[in-house]
């Protein structure tokens, strides 16, 4: 679910009544966390490309959380 102020969606972490703390969210654009900024990891945009490895690049990094 996403929420609707000025025009922008975004999402809201949480609403997954879950800790913070322990939570990340992977996304193109900063935009969809404003106010969970310190939990948004960046990835580029998926463009449709079968061969994209981008989350398979991560998993070490996610493995540590």
């Amino acid at each position: 679910d996403c929420l609707c102020a000025q025009g922008c969606y975004w999402k809201d972490l949480p609403r997954l009544g879950r800790d913070l703390a322990k939570t990340v969210a992977l996304d193109h654009t900063i935009q969809g966390f404003p106010a969970q900024a310190a939990n948004w990891i960046p990835v580029p945009r998926w463009r449709g490309d079968l061969r994209d490895e981008e989350l398979l690049r991560l998993t070490p990094l996610l493995g540590r959380l």
